[in-house]
């Protein structure tokens, strides 16, 4: 009975390892972290400023942290593109948005992603941050499905990005909670077909 319950979870948590997730942990740092560009995952992160400090994540004792490494471009007007190195086509899913600036002063920032589709075309999606410091998750449902970049501009008052999600098949990740209650039936079954 334990195989089977070993089984069924692994199937479910199968699905984990096609979905990516950039969650810039690699820049976690005691310090500012700079760069003019960055890669993770496959996946690579330019700015059209040249500047070798284009993009920026706070460190994690500073006020602007929102509690997980992020990144934004640290330019105004500035456009951050998202590729997948081998210049393949992918799904953007969902992606985290906080301020910049943990401050009250700021008026509301809208972020609009536009995407160029594999098949031709573009798509756009605008995201309004919603004046509470703190990641907030747009979810982007299938508008980014099938793309081969995607860009957004580094407006007033500015943004950063987290945990963007990339590849997840649609109801191919389980919820934690709804992994947990089949964790907990499948042992439930066991110990009822036990007695």
């Amino acid at each position: 009975m334990y195989k089977l319950i070993l089984t069924v979870v692994a199937l479910a948590l199968s699905g984990i390892a096609n979905a990516t997730i950039i969650d810039f942990d690699a820049r976690e740092s005691t310090g500012l972290v700079t760069s003019a560009s960055y890669s993770e995952d496959g996946f690579t992160f330019i700015s059209t400023s040249t500047n070798t400090s284009a993009f920026v994540s706070w460190e994690s004792t500073h006020s602007n942290y929102t509690g997980s490494a992020a990144m934004f471009n640290n330019y105004a007007n500035e456009t951050t593109y998202l590729t997948a190195d081998n210049g393949s086509a992918f799904d953007l899913n969902a992606i985290d948005l906080s301020e910049v600036y943990n401050l009250s002063s700021y008026d509301a920032t809208n972020v609009v992603f536009t995407a160029t589709l594999a098949t031709g075309g573009t798509a756009s999606y605008t995201a309004a941050l919603d004046l509470v410091f703190g990641n907030q998750t747009v979810i982007f449902g299938s508008v980014f499905n099938s793309v081969t970049s995607v860009s957004w501009d580094q407006t007033y008052n500015y943004h950063q990005f987290d945990n963007l999600v990339i590849n997840e098949a649609a109801g191919e990740i389980p919820e934690p909670v709804s992994l947990a209650i089949l964790g907990f039936g499948l042992l439930g079954l066991g110990v009822v077909r036990r007695k």
